[in-house]
């Protein structure tokens, strides 16, 4: 029903409707007019809508970009953390290469250092350098090292003339004084009956005594080691007359009641230890030859091991040349010099030094 106000008209097919606009004023209008009105409020409502969406579809499209940089980074640290995990997977591999390297590596030096070992004893002992070796008693302070039995390892004398090593006294040019401190012998003259050299040691003067652990197959040094595993290898050094070995005592000279013929005394030094293959003894006489008994006696002085076991071993025993304790030397040094210019014929003369 339609008020008063109000009137609309409408036909079956092309109908006309009547608008009332107030005041009395009526509008005619046709089929499609409103809807166009209305097509164009939908238009206004729309534009609205599809702003909205727009925003909407913007803010979608900020979240999946942010989420993609998100799963982006994670990928990141997801591929650096297994990347470490394959550097430290790689690094123990190669450790334990290394060790199992290092391993095969030692076992074949330590083939190599036996087969050595087996050579050297084996010539040394075809070549009759065995050192015979005595192993410590039971029971005994000796700690020897019985596998070193046949090194063919010895002891000999370094004879130092004026600053200069020589492997053996026959090497030393006679006659000759040597000036420089701790040389021995201080001297080598020449007998003027004999024609014999003479080894002399001035009472006013240092010696040094010097003893080296050699190999006796091509004379390489060689340590303490080789003899004790601890490396603990004291000698002990005692002076003997020449003519029958005996003990030189203080109370055989007339001017000691008692006391020792050595400054130091010798039992503050007599026992020294081998170190670096080489052991030492220096010291100053406090007697002449020419006041022993029988005058003029000649002198030896002998090293040996001072260990169980070590101490009767001959290869490792040493007496040095004979000599003669004198205040003064029986030449001068014009007299040498003119012995050796006259070129007169001695014993070992003008022989180059050794340089081991």
């Amino acid at each position: 029903m339609l008020g008063s106000d109000e009137e609309e008209a409408y036909e079956s097919d092309d109908w006309v409707g009547v608008r009332y606009l107030g005041d009395g004023e009526e509008e005619e209008y046709e089929e499609g007019s409103m809807d166009e009105e209305c097509e164009e409020d939908g238009d206004d409502d729309g534009g609205k809508e599809g702003g909205a969406e727009d925003e909407t579809v913007s803010t979608l499209e900020f979240d999946v970009g942010s989420g993609l940089e998100v799963c982006k980074r994670q990928r990141t640290e997801c591929d650096k953390d297994a990347r470490i995990s394959k550097l430290e997977h790689e690094n123990e591999v190669l450790r334990l290469e290394n060790n199992e390297l290092k391993e095969k590596v030692f076992k074949e030096i330590l083939k190599v250092q036996q087969g050595q070992q087996a050579i050297t004893r084996s010539f040394s002992a075809l070549s009759g350098f065995s050192c015979g070796l005595v192993p410590g008693q039971p029971g005994s302070s000796s700690n020897s090292n019985s596998s070193h039995v046949l090194h063919g390892l010895c002891l000999k004398q370094v004879f130092i003339a004026d600053g200069i090593e020589y492997a053996s006294i026959k090497d030393i040019t006679a006659p000759n004084i040597f000036s420089s401190p701790g040389s021995f012998p201080h001297a080598i003259l020449v007998d003027r009956k004999s024609n014999e050299r003479v080894n002399e040691v001035l009472m006013t003067r240092k010696i040094t005594m010097r003893f080296r652990l050699v190999h006796k197959l091509d004379g390489r040094r060689a340590t303490e080691n080789a003899l004790v595993e601890d490396g603990n290898l004291p000698f002990k050094m005692t002076i003997r007359y020449a003519r029958n070995d005996d003990l030189v005592r203080a109370c055989e000279f007339d001017k000691f009641s008692g006391g020792s013929i050595t400054e130091p005394a010798l039992e503050l030094f007599d026992v020294q230890p081998m170190v670096g293959g080489d052991v030492t003894f220096r010291f100053q006489f406090k007697v002449t030859s020419t006041e022993a008994s029988p005058r003029n006696s000649p002198f030896v002085i002998r090293v040996a091991p001072y260990l169980s076991g070590l101490d009767s071993n001959n290869h490792l025993n040493v007496t040095t040349p004979q000599f003669l304790v004198r205040t003064k030397a029986s030449m001068t040094k014009a007299q040498c010099m003119t012995l050796l210019s006259a070129q007169v014929p001695t014993p070992g003369l003008a022989t180059s030094p050794s340089t081991s």
